[in-house]
Order: C-alpha cells, then sequence, then structure tokens
C-alpha cells in the first residue's frame, strides 16, 4: 500500500477459528486450552463481488452441517462514519477511505460448540516488518487499535471491542470482545485474537479492520 511518497508491504489473513477453555480468562488461547480449531484455508468458500456506490464488497461463504460462516470484506472510495446500536446504547465507528483501509465482517451464524463455558476466538495474522513498537493503543471513543511502526508508516489492525449477539428472534444485544496478540519478531508475524464468550445458537457479528496510517 502506498500513502503519498511511502509505501509499506504487509499481508494481513483472517486465518482461524479456535475454541478453547479460557480457565485463567486473560484472552490468550494455549495450546493446552485448545478445544478444536477450524483453518479457513481448509474450508470450501463460496466467493460474491458486489458493489454498492463506492463500495466494493466481497463476501465469503463456507457451510456445512457443522458451521456457517460468513467473512464480508468492503473497501471505501471515501472515509465514512457507521454506527450499531441496540436499546442500551450506540456505538460509534470509522472507516477510512481510498483503499487505505479494509474492513471485514465475521458472521458466525453456526458453530460446533464443545463446552458451554468455552470461547472462540478470531486469529488475524499480519505479516510486516517491524522496525519499531508494536502497542495497542484507543482509536476513538469506541475503538482500539494495534499498530506495528513498519518503515514509517504505520500497519493497523482496528475493532470495536463490542460484539453484536443475534436472537433467534432478530433481538440484538452488545457482548464484549477481549483481545490478545503475539508477535513473533523472528517471522515478522503478528498474531491478533479476538476473543469472544460463548455464544451459543445464537448469531455472532463482529467487524475488525486492517490498514495503514501515518504516525501521529
Amino acid at each position: 500500500l502506498a500513502q503519498g511518497e511511502k509505501s509499506v508491504d504487509f499481508l494481513s489473513r483472517v486465518y482461524a477459528l479456535t475454541e478453547f477453555n479460557d480457565k485463567n480468562k486473560d484472552n490468550v488461547v494455549q495450546e493446552e486450552e485448545i478445544l478444536q480449531r477450524l483453518n479457513f484455508a481448509d474450508m470450501k468458500w463460496a466467493a460474491e463481488q458486489t458493489v454498492e456506490g463506492s463500495v466494493i464488497i466481497v463476501t465469503y461463504r463456507a457451510q456445512s452441517e457443522r458451521y456457517d460462516i460468513s467473512i464480508i470484506f468492503k473497501i471505501y472510495e471515501e472515509s465514512r462514519v457507521e454506527f450499531f446500536r441496540n436499546d442500551e446504547r450506540t456505538v460509534v465507528y470509522s472507516v477510512d477511505g481510498g483503499a487505505r483501509e479494509a474492513k471485514f465482517d465475521l458472521i458466525v451464524n453456526k458453530w460446533p460448540w464443545m463446552m458451554d463455558s468455552s470461547s472462540l476466538a478470531l486469529r488475524v495474522k499480519t505479516q510486516a516488518d517491524p522496525k519499531g513498537e508494536v502497542k495497542v493503543e484507543k482509536e476513538s471513543a469506541d475503538e482500539q487499535r494495534i499498530v506495528i511502526d513498519s518503515q514509517g508508516i504505520l500497519v493497523k489492525i482496528k475493532w470495536v471491542p463490542r460484539a453484536l449477539i443475534q436472537e433467534a428472534d432478530g433481538v440484538q444485544r452488545i457482548m464484549d470482545v477481549g483481545f490478545s496478540h503475539r508477535l513473533n519478531r523472528d517471522l515478522k508475524e503478528l498474531d491478533a485474537d479476538f476473543v469472544y464468550p460463548n455464544f451459543n445458537n445464537r448469531v455472532l457479528i463482529h467487524d475488525p479492520s486492517v490498514g495503514v496510517a501515518e504516525p501521529s
């Protein structure tokens, strides 16, 4: 991606969903806690691309008897502010335009839970050259981000630390989202995990994004 006269090379992948028994409630996926993992590269995805005004939308969906998962990527020509709400509060977030940021909606319609008390983690793998500090910080009142200082440009993963849970009757509520990360400087790879409490037979909707920004 280029921004002005600067450029940076990075690769982000929506990598896997992992169910784990987070016994110590630290939002960290540890090998001995893993109950099952679904690697997205091993799944069969149907893809569809559409355009709505100045928004490019690519929808991937994978279905089986055990799971039903959609990932919807959106790239905006212009920056915009969006929001979601329920009866209790409104959550506001922004999306950069000009292909500097790609937002994706994770929608889990069905998941084969192995425990009633387990959690589900979405892993996003990002390969970039971390020249400087990697840190988690607030992007806005309702948003957080983790940034990698790479070649004078920040590679960022941004998210609202809340997800929507939809009941069978269509009623939606907001659920807190946990987060943890692990950096391997030798491999120049960052694992970012978004952690969702058990949502049983309901539908999960969460929408992180990846992109670039200039250091402030």
